[in-house]
């Protein structure tokens, strides 16, 4: 629903948009036409890309009771990105959030 307005504002006034890479949330990949092509579209490797790009920030909730579900699942596959990152802060991200 926040989303909805946002997307409604920017048709009647000049927004700037940031890129998909930023703030990249579980609705970005769970409400994308192929889910399945959105998760092929990442790659963890020195870094973690999506679509060719470093993946700025993400945006979750890990101790939210609400949408548990959905959540979890976003979050998995957030956490396999960091496990399989040799990037340094995604490995020490990764134990402390899987401790």
């Amino acid at each position: 629903m926040e989303q909805e307005c946002l997307m409604r504002a920017s048709s009647f006034f000049h927004c700037n948009e940031i890129d998909i890479q930023h703030n990249f949330g579980w609705w970005r990949l769970f409400q994308a036409e192929n889910t399945q092509s959105r998760k092929d579209s990442f790659l963890a490797s020195d870094n973690i890309y999506f679509e060719g790009l470093p993946l700025i920030s993400i945006h979750t909730h890990f101790f939210s009771s609400e949408n548990y579900s959905l959540y979890r699942k976003y979050n998995s596959f957030i956490l396999k990105l960091l496990k399989q990152s040799t990037k340094l802060e995604h490995q020490e991200l990764f134990k402390i959030i899987s401790s």
